[in-house]
């Protein structure tokens, strides 16, 4: 069937596009931070107030993908091969944002590292002495894991793709670079996050009342407008 430039103008204009460059991220601290200061000895700020920064301040996010682990079998012992899943990997996502001049977005991520596991001591807020010594334990996953939620928007604000991530955490904090020479850069802070599974709010399969054979996504069912030729 030769290429039609009408189908398709009439594709984009009954199903739109999305972009990557509209969205939001909601981060819920988890529930060893809640109700918790971060304190520099000359400014804080509350976590309700992180949770806000970080929504206004997330440069880019990665959503996660998905593959499925595989091993070749041989259907009859010997002969060719078929892939057989059997196993699901779902992909650890990185998240960047621009940093605060009072370093608030780099001290949450470090102290909720610290929560997981205590892998150094603390420096007092008021005089910088060093006051406590590090434990090198790790907390319970309920207390330091949380919810995660990417929200992508379309051209006119309206949010189509709600992705959760559930028991969502923290896994790596990326070393930052200073440097004389870059007069213009903005400092940012990335971090790597896992979680135990995500879902696409509101996504199910049904099966099609005209037709039993034919399965759609719920809330993306065919448009019932004509396309000429």
């Amino acid at each position: 069937m030769p290429f039609n430039i009408s189908n398709f103008k009439s594709n984009i204009e009954n199903y739109g596009v999305l972009q990557n460059n509209k969205f939001e991220l909601y981060i819920r601290p988890p529930n060893i931070l809640i109700n918790t200061l971060i304190n520099d000895g000359n400014n804080q700020i509350s976590m309700n107030d992180i949770t806000r920064l970080l929504k206004f301040r997330a440069e880019d996010v990665r959503v996660p993908g998905i593959s499925h682990l595989t091993a070749d079998i041989a259907r009859y012992g010997v002969g060719p091969t078929f892939k057989f899943p059997f196993n699901s990997n779902i992909n650890e996502i990185s998240l960047t944002f621009l940093s605060d001049r009072y370093g608030f977005i780099w001290q949450f991520w470090h102290n909720w590292m610290k929560t997981i596991f205590d892998f150094n001591g603390s420096d007092d807020a008021t005089n910088g002495a060093r006051n406590r010594q590090p434990t090198y334990t790790t907390e319970y996953r309920d207390n330091y894991s949380t919810e995660m939620q990417i929200i992508i928007y379309d051209n006119v604000g309206e949010d189509y793709i709600k992705i959760n991530l559930h028991k969502a955490f923290p896994i790596s904090f990326r070393d930052i670079m200073l440097d004389w020479a870059d007069n213009n850069e903005l400092l940012t802070i990335s971090v790597n996050i896992t979680f135990t599974e995500f879902t696409i709010q509101s996504s199910t399969i049904e099966n099609n009342k005209d037709d039993e054979n034919v399965i759609y996504f719920s809330g993306y069912e065919p448009t019932t407008s004509t396309v000429t030729p």
